[in-house]
Formats: C-alpha cells, structure tokens, sequence
C-alpha cells in the first residue's frame, strides 16, 4: 500500500523517476517537505518508505535495519 502511495506523490511532484531506481537527496527531501506539510495520513510510514528507497548516501541508516 505504501508502494502505490508513494508512487501516486512521485507522479504529482512532477519528478521524473525510474521505477527501479533510487530517489536522489534533492527528490526525495522535496517529496518529505510535500509531505511533512500536508495532512495526508501515515506520514511518518510514507517519510520511511521514501528515505529507505533514497539514495544510501543521503540519510544516516544503521546497519540493523
């Protein structure tokens, strides 16, 4: 469910992005900002789902999860 979501915040960024790849940092804090502002539900779920399919150099990951 996430997936679908996240793909539906891709499509109306406008970014341009390859399913199969990697969010860059400037796409995918965008996408936080959009998020972080509006009031869709389960924002914290969908800012994990977009920091986990961002690029690894981006935001601190321990190596646990």
């Amino acid at each position: 469910m996430m997936e679908i979501i996240l793909g539906a915040a891709l499509l109306t960024s406008g970014s341009s992005v390859n399913a199969s790849s990697l969010l860059d940092c400037e796409g995918s804090q965008e996408l936080i900002e959009r998020i972080q502002k509006s009031r869709v539900k389960y924002q914290e779920d969908l800012i994990e789902v977009i920091k986990e399919n961002t690029e690894p150099q981006c935001y601190e990951r321990s190596e646990n999860t």
